[in-house]
């Protein structure tokens, strides 16, 4: 057992964090770089970029009386532009329209 932590030991001294960089700037009182690299922001499989994502909850205070919460309180609403959607033609648009409905 000893010789096991003993090897653990020597293994993990040769590690070498892929982070490194980013906890010594932290240590430093220094703020990341992003200039170098640009941040890419995510794409869904859909095609929708999730900066153009919103979400909305419903919160209600606590009910005295058993089950203690209110209907829909932990409902989560994803919101998206309809400008955001990547459809390309007038006919995706006219279906997804009949589809949804007005909102």
């Amino acid at each position: 057992s000893s010789s096991a932590a003993a090897h653990a030991s020597a293994s993990s001294s040769n590690y070498s964090s892929p982070y490194a960089d980013m906890f010594q700037t932290m240590k430093n009182n220094e703020y990341p770089s992003f200039q170098d690299s640009p941040l890419e922001i995510p794409v869904l499989k859909c095609g929708i970029s999730e900066n153009v994502l919103t979400f909305r909850t419903t919160c209600y205070d606590r009910l005295m009386a058993p089950p203690y919460v209110h209907t829909n309180e932990y409902k989560v609403t994803l919101q998206v532009n309809l400008d955001n959607l990547p459809l390309t033609s007038d006919v995706e648009k006219k279906i997804f329209r009949q589809i949804v409905g007005a909102r």
